[in-house]
């Protein structure tokens, strides 16, 4: 049986997830932990959105990384970037634009921050993870 990533699945993984990106006119040590977390993700859904592979990836935590590779193996992704490459190749416009829907309602009030974890509740109803690395906010579980 062939398992296809609907638009869902595309919203969770991919944030799941971003155009434009986040704010980065401030340093991420002015702006506040919250505001941090909105520009990570921001920047991740960006990157999907514009089918950067590698500035998808660049912004997964290391679980954030297999996980997307795993979502995509049975569509024979071997790599983070063939896993971005390939929900991109099965997703449509109308799957990126509701990416984008979701990139563009974030705000604050969605982030929960716990030490060096957060997590952000999209529009979609979805929750993402972060964890700090480092001094930045990376994606731990699309």
């Amino acid at each position: 049986m062939r398992s296809y990533l609907t638009p869902t699945t595309l919203a969770a993984v991919a944030l799941v997830a971003g155009c434009g990106g986040g704010d980065t006119s401030q340093p991420s040590k002015q702006r506040s932990p919250k505001a941090a977390v909105v520009s990570a993700v921001k920047d991740y859904e960006s990157a999907f959105i514009k089918g950067d592979g590698q500035g998808v990836c660049g912004r997964l935590a290391g679980d954030g990384k297999v996980k997307i590779i795993t979502a995509a193996a049975p569509l024979g992704a071997k790599s983070c970037e063939g896993a971005v490459a390939k929900i991109l190749d099965l997703n449509g416009k109308d799957d990126l634009a509701k990416v984008k829907r979701s990139r563009d309602g974030l705000s604050e009030s969605a982030v929960t921050i716990h030490g060096k974890r957060a997590r952000v509740r999209l529009l979609s109803g979805k929750t993402i993870g972060l964890v700090r690395s480092e001094g930045e906010w990376l994606i731990s579980r699309p």
